[in-house]
């Protein structure tokens, strides 16, 4: 899967030996006279994309495509001259010698004998212009294009860009880890994404299901507008924790707006533990201290939360809405509403005491309560800090003495040591 979006000239991931490499190229006047020669130029043209924008550079890839006898080199020479055409281009029209080599590359694999292999650079330019004819205003005339695709090249064998060709592609193109993808995966992709851009849910939940979920995690990305149920109903519990966990790590949990869409189809069409994972880290995403405005949002969330409980989800699935109800007895604190805050942090224990609530074993966990700033604290000491904090708060020393007492020594001392106000 490739998207569009993710070929724009700002991507400019070049490090010191790209920079080395280019300065030779260019020094040479990209007199190239070998494949390996010219595969080493376009893989450092593909990912520091400067060259792209050099007529010197564009004029000798065409020289090259039309002069060499390589036939490998010349179809790998034609696709990097699509590239170069969208980076150089004006408007959205491409020119029309690139629609050509995309046509023809359409046209080879839907077309090609079942025992001849696939080229890869087939495969890469039919991809882009399938994606360019979807992102351009044309999402159902793609997708019956990947559609056709993907059924020609199902199960046939293909010729794989070599290591450093792959590794400069997926710089160029601003993949996630995504790695090699074999031609079925990623006409599978590019339907889907087309699907998702025309409307056509059912359709794109269909294609995307069978993908692995670092693929669906990857095309979800690039469509901030995709409808999240499209993912959520088909998604294991096991499959949220890793989509959410990757999310969170690349700290896409106060300002991705993919994932805000992703966690508020799973809090009301998911699994009861989706449901409430996804409502606990809508929460914490409000959290976010340079923007305070939102922690009105973060208030709505977590009182939601606490509703949940005990509510109709199994008992299992509750630890999201009490380490929620935690941090909400913390914000009615700051919010110099300790009375209300102790209220809420006694019936937050009791509950959790009565209902025997046992320890999460979610990888989920330990990312929410990181950012909740718990430290390695269980759940049943985080809910036993939040309300002591507020018994202090709330004038009641004694009481809070005593229900820190089963909680680590560096909990105990913020106890007494807060203040909200400041």
């Amino acid at each position: 899967m490739r998207f569009l979006p993710a070929i724009a000239p700002f991507f400019t991931l070049a490090s010191v030996w790209t920079a080395a490499a280019l300065a030779d190229a260019s020094a040479s006047r990209f007199g190239w006279e070998t494949y390996a020669e010219f595969e080493t130029a376009a893989t450092n043209a593909l990912i520091e994309t400067t060259p792209m924008w050099d007529p010197v550079f564009t004029d000798a890839v065409h020289r090259f495509s039309q002069e060499t006898t390589d036939e490998n080199a010349r179809r790998t020479a034609v696709l990097l001259e699509v590239f170069c055409a969208e980076q150089n281009m004006i408007g959205d029209v491409l020119p029309a010698s690139s629609v050509l080599v995309c046509e023809a590359a359409c046209s080879n694999l839907i077309h090609a004998a079942t025992n001849d292999p696939l080229r890869w650079q087939d495969v890469e330019a039919a991809s882009y212009w399938v994606e360019w004819q979807s992102m351009n205003g044309h999402p159902e005339q793609a997708f019956v294009r990947a559609t056709n695709l993907l059924w020609s090249v199902s199960g046939k064998s293909w010729s794989t860009p070599s290591p450093a060709m792959q590794t400069a592609l997926e710089r160029f193109y601003h993949l996630h880890d995504v790695g090699l993808l074999s031609p079925e995966q990623t006409f599978r992709m590019d339907a889907a994404g087309s699907a998702i851009l025309s409307g056509n849910w059912n359709a794109a939940s269909n294609l995307s299901a069978t993908l692995p979920a670092r693929l669906q995690t990857y095309l979800f990305e690039l469509n901030d507008e995709t409808p999240s149920a499209l993912m959520v109903a088909t998604m294991t519990d096991e499959e949220f924790n890793e989509n959410a966990s990757a999310f969170v790590d690349n700290g896409a949990i106060f300002f991705d707006a993919a994932f805000t869409n992703f966690l508020v189809a799973a809090s009301t069409n998911g699994t009861d533990y989706q449901q409430v994972s996804a409502k606990m880290l809508l929460a914490i995403g409000c959290l976010e201290p340079q923007i305070p405005e939102r922690s009105s949002e973060f208030a709505v969330l977590a009182s939601s939360a606490l509703d949940d409980i005990p509510g109709s989800h199994g008992l299992s699935n509750l630890w999201p809405s009490f380490l929620l109800g935690a941090g909400y007895v913390s914000y009615l604190c700051e919010q110099r509403r300790p009375e209300d805050g102790y209220a809420v942090a006694t019936n937050l224990l009791s509950t959790f005491q009565a209902l025997g609530i046992q320890e999460p074993d979610s990888p989920l966990w330990n990312h929410a309560k990181r950012h909740l700033g718990m430290g390695d604290a269980t759940l049943y000491e985080t809910i036993l800090f939040a309300t002591a904090a507020a018994a202090f708060d709330s004038g009641r020393p004694t009481a809070a003495t005593n229900l820190s007492q089963s909680i680590p020594a560096r909990l105990r001392e913020l106890v007494f040591e807060h203040e909200w106000d400041q």
